[in-house]
């Protein structure tokens, strides 16, 4: 489910022109940062394990702002849903807004196995520029 994924979601951001960094060992970075946009960056981070994974049903993520709903068609089935449907849907607003913030994304691997994705990342180098973080994980 993780490769499936992290397949996914690079497609998802390479279609946006969201920049990236995907690697299997340790998972996806992505930058969203304007040009001109001199601010602090704020983290959100969130790891990419699977249980049921389909791909039609996340490709229908729509965040409803008035209702204050994240919804989708189907079974997603991700063990951290809720942080890569938040990551991504804040990152589209922020595309779809054309606003100046500077928002990094990191989604990691191997989270059931000793947490391994974020050990092996190399985050000093990654975050360069982050002043918060955020980090979601909660099974919904």
């Amino acid at each position: 489910g993780e490769e499936a994924l992290q397949d996914f979601i690079c497609a998802w951001l390479a279609s946006r022109g969201i920049p990236y960094e995907s690697d299997a060992s340790w998972g996806i970075h992505a930058v969203f940062k304007p040009s001109g946009a001199d601010v602090p960056a704020v983290l959100l981070a969130a790891h990419m394990d699977s249980d049921n994974l389909d791909l039609r049903a996340l490709e229908t993520l729509e965040l409803k702002r008035d209702a204050k709903v994240l919804l989708h068609q189907g079974d997603v089935g991700l063990d951290c849903k809720t942080g890569i449907a938040l990551a991504l849907a804040v990152l589209e607003q922020l595309r779809v807004k054309e606003t100046a913030c500077h928002v990094q994304v990191l989604f990691t691997v191997s989270e059931e196995s000793g947490q391994k994705g974020a050990i092996r990342a190399p985050l000093p180098r990654l975050l360069h520029g982050v002043r918060h973080g955020i980090v979601v994980d909660r099974m919904t």
